[in-house]
């Protein structure tokens, strides 16, 4: 039925007229190179006008801000970050029991809170520019429409940088945090999965849900914990604010392989916010696949990475950008489930972008700024990383 619905039914050669077809066939669908003179009107022979249809901008996003992984502050003053933990009160045991003639309980006996406190540096300092001649923007068009929408994507282009820079940051704060010396994860804070596989098996993908269900029901029945976070303090998990940062393939593998035909599966699911990350921050750049000969970055005038040299300090490019093999430092890192917390922004000076016009060169630089701000880590809030 299939065979004769596909011969009796129409098709761009069947049902397109020949000069049609022949044009189409000749002219093709694809992006042309256009140079302005190998186009010509057939009729009177001048060449042929091109009209403005579509300005495509490049965007940029943040996945992480995007699913809620992170919170973000207001620091309109000051230079370090302060926080406190007030840990909880123990009991004691009560004076008011077997009390008889004569005894004398003393109220003014002195116990003190325990707060510790904890200081952050401000990190992050921010700036990128662009220059734009506004007389070579007039040459681009025949009319003004389409000159607000290409200044827009400029300036879209402008913030892509910056949402790009953050969230590579986070992810280096990530790598920073699994990793750290002074704040090292306990024992409890990492789970070990059992002979995983680089194309994970059922056994692997119900062992990943298991574990990640069973810390997640300890942080529910338990009073209060302190195993889950770095800093040792003890207190309750809102579960709600739990995030799973896991490599992205997982949940696709789950979803295709163990979902497929499975008798319940809502019981396959995890009860926390997924986020799909493709590594945990640390990437290093190497020159070859074996990750032998370490390379470093070459920067440009301006501070662009324009890419790498053997030798550190290098103005040389030696390695194309794109040529670098990138070692991954957490390749054993499946997941982190973590507070949403556990990462925290502080904005002291918010992005802006100022213009400044240079009347000899006849053009705008635009500059987009966002000094003195932060990004940390914080050992106080829960975190737990799953490797295999």
């Amino acid at each position: 039925l299939w065979d004769y619905a596909k011969r009796i039914s129409p098709n761009f050669q069947n049902h397109t007229g020949k000069l049609t077809y022949e044009e189409f066939a000749s002219k093709g669908f694809e992006a042309i190179q256009y140079t302005g003179g190998d186009l010509i009107n057939e009729w009177f022979g001048t060449i042929l006008m091109p009209v403005l249809n579509v300005i495509n901008i490049s965007h940029a996003k943040d996945p992480l801000e995007e699913k809620g992984f992170g919170e973000t502050y207001d620091m309109p003053n000051g230079g370090v970050i302060q926080r406190m933990a007030v840990n909880s009160i123990l009991p004691m045991s009560p004076s008011y029991t077997g009390l008889k003639n004569g005894d004398s309980v003393d109220p003014f006996v002195v116990y003190k809170p325990e707060v510790s406190d904890r200081f952050y540096q401000m990190n992050f300092d921010y700036q990128a520019m662009i220059t734009v001649q506004d007389y070579q923007i007039k040459q681009i068009f025949a009319s003004e429409y389409g000159m607000s929408e290409l200044m827009a994507g400029i300036m879209e282009g402008l913030r892509n940088a910056y949402t790009i820079q953050k969230y590579e940051n986070k992810l280096e704060a990530i790598n920073a945090g699994i990793n750290s010396e002074k704040y090292p994860f306990k024992d409890s804070q990492k789970v070990t999965l059992k002979e995983w596989q680089d194309a994970p098996t059922d056994e692997n993908l119900m062992e990943f849900i298991s574990d990640v269900k069973n810390v997640i029901a300890i942080m529910e029945t338990l009073p209060q914990y302190d195993g889950f976070n770095a800093a040792g303090f003890a207190s309750t998990q809102d579960v709600s604010r739990l995030k799973l940062l896991v490599r992205s393939d997982i949940p696709i593998a789950i979803q295709l392989q163990l979902r497929v035909g499975a008798y319940n599966p809502e019981d396959l699911t995890l009860p926390v916010d997924i986020i799909g990350v493709s590594n945990f921050g640390g990437l290093e750049a190497y020159k070859d696949a074996a990750f032998s000969t370490k390379l470093y970055p070459v920067y440009d005038t301006l501070g662009h990475c324009i890419g790498y040299n053997e030798t550190e300090g290098s103005d040389t490019v030696t390695v194309e950008k794109s040529a670098a093999y990138m070692k991954d430092p957490n390749a054993d890192v499946l997941a982190l489930l973590a507070d949403k917390g556990w990462i925290f922004e502080s904005i002291q000076n918010p992005y802006t972008v100022e213009p400044i016009r240079n009347p000899r060169g006849i053009y705008n630089n635009y500059f987009a700024n966002s000094p003195n701000n932060a990004i940390n880590v914080d050992s106080y809030y829960n975190a737990i990383v799953f490797t295999k």
